[in-house]
């Protein structure tokens, strides 16, 4: 089985800061696979609203502009996944967008990591906690929570990380601390289950594991889950509901935009 995982922008754009994260990137989403499956990561192509995404997180985003403007790149690279012949995708970014786009024009599983997510929790526990990437990233981190039936008394407030991902990278143990520091605050507010809108700091940097042992509730990956979500549809021969996504036309991803 072969999946592939789209960042949610082009890699100058991701906060992808050196080879060595990248290769990061690459083992830890393989190490999720079963034995026999393959996980390849790429981005998606600029299509010129590269700065101007990139300008929407200088402001402190992340905001809608800003991952609607990457939308277009997802489903086109979602066309040459298919066509490449992988059995599925999944997103690494947990506002899902451009997903429901691209399920209209590719038959194999498309995974939202972020509703994904939403619902692993949903099944787990009654209240979730969860922490934005920054603290203007807190309304569409609601707005993503209650798309997938999770607000009122379901979710505890919502904070946003205000942490120097790229100075802490080579000081885990205080990155470690302060993520922690975070959650146990949410969790203080009744969280039940809780994890972190930022792939760059659960899985990439500290593992849910580590942080899950210091707080004593479950601590979700949602790559993780989004890798065996893959896994799973594939598994199941599962496709894309055409009564959900119609199929109207296929672009040509060579003459895509």
């Amino acid at each position: 089985m072969k999946i592939m995982a789209i960042n949610v922008a082009p890699k100058e754009y991701t906060g992808i800061f050196s080879d060595e994260m990248e290769e990061n990137e690459r083992r830890i989403l393989n190490s999720y696979a079963s034995p026999g499956t393959e996980v390849v990561v790429e981005y998606p192509k600029d299509f010129g609203a590269g700065k101007a995404y990139l300008e929407t997180k200088k402001k402190g985003g992340p905001n809608e502009l800003g991952y609607t403007l990457m939308a277009p790149g997802l489903v086109k690279k979602a066309i040459e996944t298919e066509d490449r012949g992988f059995d599925a995708a999944m997103t690494i970014c947990i506002y899902d967008y451009g997903v429901e786009a691209a399920r209209h024009v590719v038959d194999i599983p498309i995974v939202a990591t972020g509703a994904a997510t939403c619902h692993v929790a949903s099944m787990m526990v009654d209240k979730v906690g969860v922490l934005a990437p920054t603290t203007q990233g807190v309304p569409v981190t609601y707005k993503a929570l209650r798309k997938n039936g999770l607000f009122g008394d379901r979710v505890a407030p919502i904070r946003g990380v205000t942490l120097p991902v790229q100075e802490l990278w080579e000081n885990k143990a205080e990155l470690k601390r302060r993520i922690v520091s975070m959650l146990q605050k949410t969790v203080e507010d009744g969280a039940q289950i809780c994890w972190i809108v930022g792939a760059l700091l659960i899985p990439f940097a500290i593992s849910a594991q580590e942080v899950q042992k210091e707080l004593g509730v479950p601590v979700l990956d949602p790559i993780g889950i989004g890798v065996k979500m893959c896994e799973l549809l594939v598994s199941q021969g599962y496709k894309n509901s055409r009564a959900c996504y119609p199929f109207t036309f296929r672009p040509n991803p060579k003459d895509f935009l």
